[in-house]
């Protein structure tokens, strides 16, 4: 019985071998502890001992002030140049609305003089039409005067009137026209600078959250 026993031990002996073969045991002291811990976090350790890391400081702080500084003097710049920009397209608006006026006042006489031309031509004509003429016996003084002036009016007076107000209208027309050109520029340089100064109105922003 004795040997059955040892036999037995034996065996469970070999089998319990069998089950740790090729496994490692490692110690478990304090500076094995110490070494696993500091590899399951290397980020920490390295944190600690980076010399790359930046930390804020003075340094840190002048150079936030400089940028800040040089933000707001770029947005003050600019909105030195919206001011400019907006009073030019005050001026040129005002200058329009007067050379608006002026192009509707001779419109309004180009429409009166034109219809007194047609006027005086149809005076001349029913004359003409009469058998009145600047030599004939049978025209009064009166109607001699009357023919004369309608005829000077007709041939001379209201066609160089019409043509110099004409003259007139086309150059009011043409100041208009380049009045709005530059209108259109300016306007279009205003909404540029408007954009570049909500970029920096954001870049201050940043700087002032860091």
């Amino acid at each position: 019985m004795g040997l059955q026993q040892t036999q037995q031990q034996f065996e469970r002996m070999q089998q319990h071998k069998k089950k740790v073969k090729g496994c490692l045991v490692v110690p478990q002291d304090d500076d094995c502890v110490v070494l696993q811990r500091s590899l399951r976090s290397p980020s920490q350790s390295f944190e600690r001992t980076d010399p790359f890391v930046s930390s804020q400081g003075p340094a840190g702080d002048d150079r936030r002030g400089e940028r800040l500084a040089s933000s707001r003097v770029l947005r003050d710049g600019l909105m030195h140049q919206m001011e400019a920009l907006l009073m030019q397209e005050t001026e040129l608006s005002s200058a329009f609305e007067l050379l608006e006026y002026t192009r509707q006042k001779c419109a309004q006489q180009h429409s009166v003089i034109v219809e007194r031309l047609e006027s005086y031509e149809e005076l001349l004509h029913d004359l003409e039409t009469q058998g009145a003429s600047n030599d004939s016996l049978m025209l009064s003084q009166e109607e001699r005067v009357k023919w004369e002036n309608t005829k000077e009016m007709v041939t001379t007076v209201l066609p160089q009137l019409l043509e110099r107000l004409e003259d007139n209208i086309a150059l009011n027309n043409a100041k208009i026209r380049g009045i709005r050109s530059k209108m259109e520029q300016l306007r279009a340089q205003r909404l540029a600078l408007r954009e570049q100064i909500a970029l920096k109105e954001e870049d201050i922003a940043i700087v002032l959250a860091e």
